[in-house]
């Protein structure tokens, strides 16, 4: 995780994004939006393996940024089933 000074947060994912981890990342979105940052940016370029419950979260995370005010901005997709589930999620804000 890496926060700037000027409001903008980046939190990078690695592994598998699955139902057994996504209550632990959620929460960690979560407290990162509770910074109140201008943007939040969630780097998926080291996951390996999402599954429903994974992207549920990730949509769930996108709608909190947004009832935060906060930018939404989700990188690292590459090819695959997630790219057209995540497609939707890139970019969600203000």
């Amino acid at each position: 995780m890496h926060r700037s000074a000027g409001g903008q947060h980046l939190v990078r994912m690695a592994g598998e994004l699955l139902s057994d981890a996504v209550a632990g990342v959620a929460e960690l979105i979560a407290g990162e939006l509770g910074h109140r940052p201008t943007r939040l940016t969630v780097d998926l370029s080291e996951v390996t393996n999402i599954d429903a419950a994974g992207a549920d979260m990730l949509a769930s995370a996108a709608l909190l940024s947004s009832e935060h005010e906060t930018l939404w901005h989700l990188v690292g997709i590459h090819g695959g089933d997630a790219t057209r589930s995540l497609s939707t999620l890139r970019s969600v804000g203000p």
